[in-house]
């Protein structure tokens, strides 16, 4: 317990009350509208994963790299702002297509 960082503990709690709860919860019932459940057949069933896959995975996995870089840094100081956008479009080239070929995998 002595190694728990309180503060980042509280800031993940946050991302999955609000991303993961809030966000996905739309994000399925807006595919649910756009392939109604009653007409699943399993070539929509994989259209329907298909185009999570595309959108959210990318979009999901970018948010959270956002997060976790600004959560570090003063976004009142533009300094701090500056250095925040080079090490989060530095963490995207290095890691966002990897994950996001890895998390489609799975």
């Amino acid at each position: 317990w002595q190694q728990l960082d309180m503060e980042r503990c509280t800031h993940m709690v946050g991302w999955g009350l609000t991303f993961n709860g809030f966000i996905c919860y739309h994000w399925f019932r807006f595919l649910d509208r756009l392939f109604p459940p009653h007409k699943n057949t399993l070539p929509r069933v994989l259209l329907k994963i298909t185009v999570n896959q595309l959108v959210l995975a990318p979009t999901a996995n970018g948010a959270f790299f956002a997060f976790a870089v600004a959560r570090r840094h003063d976004l009142w100081d533009p300094e701090a702002r500056r250095r925040m956008w080079h090490e989060l479009f530095a963490k995207f080239r290095s890691d966002l297509l990897r994950l996001c070929v890895q998390s489609t995998c799975f």
